[in-house]
């Protein structure tokens, strides 16, 4: 049974009564062969795809717990920092905390969006007809403040479509 790079073992046939093989039989048998190595070969390929992609989900779940907290950390002590000293702050250094503030929480919710997306291929979707219209109108009213924080800008243009999607899964990426 030849693979790729190797052997992988040998074909033997018997039969129950006493005959010689064709040309055309032994052209089958090395066609079965050919596929027992391909189909060894893609097994082999898989099961290591699914180590990676092992190590791959204990690699960033780790890495968004080692980020997380010192991210909490910046945000809560910026908090203090405000509370405790603001009023002795000018406008400029205020600002600038702020900004520190708004960042710290940005970066806790992308890498909070990280853990939720490790765990997206272990939930079942539940797909439904939504109004694409209504839910990002239910998104951007959830995000008003940051939207008016950062002077952002968000212009829909056109009634949107409904479509088939998962209500949970499309509001996190909205």
């Amino acid at each position: 049974i030849p693979g790729k790079d190797r052997v992988y073992g040998a074909l033997c046939t018997h039969t129950a009564e006493k005959r010689t093989f064709t040309r055309d039989d032994g052209h089958f048998l090395q066609a079965v062969a050919n596929l027992l190595g391909v189909a060894i070969e893609r097994k082999r390929a898989e099961d290591q795809l699914q180590r990676y992609a092992a190590e791959l989900e204990a690699f960033s779940y780790s890495l968004a717990h080692d980020l997380r907290s010192p991210v909490l950390s910046v945000e809560g002590l910026s908090q203090i920092l405000m509370k405790d000293y603001g009023e002795r702050m000018d406008a400029e250094g205020l600002d600038l905390l702020r900004l520190v503030i708004g960042h710290a929480g940005r970066m806790d919710a992308l890498i909070r969006d990280i853990l939720t997306y490790r765990k997206l291929d272990r939930v079942d979707l539940n797909h439904e007809r939504l109004s694409l219209g209504a839910l990002l109108d239910n998104v951007l009213g959830h995000l008003g403040g940051e939207i008016q924080r950062s002077r952002a800008r968000i212009d829909v243009r056109g009634p949107l479509p409904a479509i088939v999607s998962d209500r949970v899964l499309l509001t996190q990426i909205l």
